[in-house]
């Protein structure tokens, strides 16, 4: 069987046509073939604005922006104006930048699984199997999401234990440290007083006058709860 055809100068040769094979589409373009909707993608665009001017005029909420910094990446790519390596790439840095500030910002986890979204969307879009022929399996991404997730946890545990070992030393230095009141309003319950070389805004339930020892109680975020020190 197989057809003749003609090939460069008058030349001809016999081609035989297989069976047809058909591929299914992967998880990158399964991803993509929904996000490139034009209707989704508009509305994945301007939902993400949305989000982002919230974040800024409420400064705090977390959630909206990083939901929203991850769509507009996802709506640049869908609409074409960014490459879809490069969208994955900035994924990527996304998810890590997401990680990193869940150490430093109290976000509940907000961050970090945000993070972790960013950081498995943008590898599954790192690659494109047509064009490589190569392309990271879904297993391998989810384990390296997970090593990285575990070492951003592990420190931030250390961080937070550390912290707390501090607050709690803090707290017992200032109870047995000579404190002074060095100001007073609110008829002597609300002031200023020196404790450890430093000056530290007090409430007491007494009457306290300047230059009068106090005896702390507690620390209640930046002000401290006192008593008069009894001689």
């Amino acid at each position: 069987g197989g057809r003749e055809v003609l090939i460069g100068d008058q030349q001809k040769q016999k081609v035989v046509v297989g069976a047809v094979q058909e591929f299914a589409p992967d998880l990158r373009k399964k991803v993509l073939g929904f996000v490139a909707d034009p209707e989704m993608a508009y509305m994945i665009f301007m939902g993400s604005l949305a989000l982002l001017y919230f974040e800024i005029t409420h400064p705090g909420t977390i959630a909206p922006g990083v939901i929203g910094g991850i769509g507009l990446v996802l709506s640049m790519v869908a609409l074409h104006k960014m490459d879809v390596q490069w969208g994955g790439l900035a994924l990527i840095f996304l998810g890590i930048a997401f990680l990193i500030a869940e150490l430093f910002v109290p976000s509940f986890g907000i961050l970090g699984v945000g993070g972790i979204v960013s950081f498995v969307v943008g590898s599954i879009f790192l690659f494109d199997t047509a064009q490589t022929g190569y392309a990271i399996p879904l297993y391998m991404i989810l384990g390296v999401a997970g090593v990285i997730a575990a070492f951003f946890l592990g420190v931030g545990y250390l961080a937070l234990s550390t912290l707390r070992k501090r607050k709690d030393g803090m707290d017992g230095d200032f109870q047995r440290s000579k404190a002074v009141v060095v100001a007073v309003d609110d008829h002597g319950r609300t002031g200023q007083l020196e404790v450890l070389g430093e000056t530290w805004r007090f409430e007491s339930d007494e009457s306290l006058k300047i230059d009068e020892q106090v005896q702390v109680l507690e620390r209640v975020g930046l002000t401290l709860k006192v008593k008069r020190k009894l001689n």
